[in-house]
């Protein structure tokens, strides 16, 4: 069911699963019809459509054709946005939708795009506002001008990002 103010177990947008909660209105949420609502709603293919901001810098995530991920100020264009694409293992993926590029990143802390690989470098979770990449552990992190990179998770402002 895609509703506004589900009152059921839920995957909000912008907001992740509430168990029992409440999406409110405004956001979409897609509501387990199931005995265990859980399962459903893991294997549901969730396709989500944001943009991301920075919550220190207030500058938003972007990329080019060239594979170039960083941040700038809000502009409203299309490589502002990114598509949070559920991988069906405790993790999604972030698709440009200008490029149709992935988010990726490495051990050294460098962040990229490139196309899709089904690598564990192109994959992310959320630890409350903090992005983190599966295959190195590492938070996206970003500074005022505009760089992006991943850190070890250190709790700072720098780590916290906000899906609009």
């Amino acid at each position: 069911m895609l509703g506004s103010g589900c009152t059921c177990d839920a995957w909000c947008r912008n907001r992740g699963y509430h168990k029992g909660g409440v999406c409110g209105d405004g956001y979409t949420c897609v509501c387990a019809s199931s005995a265990d609502p859980s399962t459903e709603l893991e294997q549901l293919y969730l396709f989500v459509v944001v943009t991301i901001k920075n919550a220190q810098t207030g500058l938003r995530l972007d990329s080019n054709a060239d594979g170039q991920a960083y941040t700038v100020a809000p502009n409203g264009g299309p490589f502002q946005v990114w598509h949070i694409i559920n991988t069906n293992e405790n993790s999604f993926n972030l698709k440009n939708d200008a490029t149709g590029l992935f988010l990726d990143s490495n051990e050294n802390g460098d962040v990229y795009t490139l196309t899709r690989n089904g690598g564990a470098n192109q994959k992310w979770t959320f630890n409350g506002r903090t992005i983190i990449n599966v295959a190195t552990g590492r938070a996206l992190d970003s500074n005022y001008d505009g760089k992006l990179y991943t850190l070890a998770p250190n709790g700072g402002n720098f780590q916290n990002w906000i899906r609009q």
